[in-house]
């Protein structure tokens, strides 16, 4: 293995730990507020309590 591929594979190793860390504190930090809120109110849809969470985790999966 030369160098470059070394440098690709640790590329790849630090992209996919920062993805991970960027879910979970999307979800830590964002989402558990939100889904808190959501169950709070009661008229709110069930079909938006279910989506607003995939969307703010659409940019860690981007």
């Amino acid at each position: 293995m030369n160098w470059q591929s070394a440098a690709l594979a640790m590329a790849g190793v630090v992209g996919g730990l920062t993805a991970v860390i960027h879910g979970v504190l999307i979800h830590r930090l964002v989402v558990r507020p939100v889904e808190a809120t959501f169950l709070a109110e009661p008229r709110t849809p069930r079909a938006i309590r279910r989506l607003v969470p995939l969307l703010m985790q659409f940019s860690t999966f981007a």
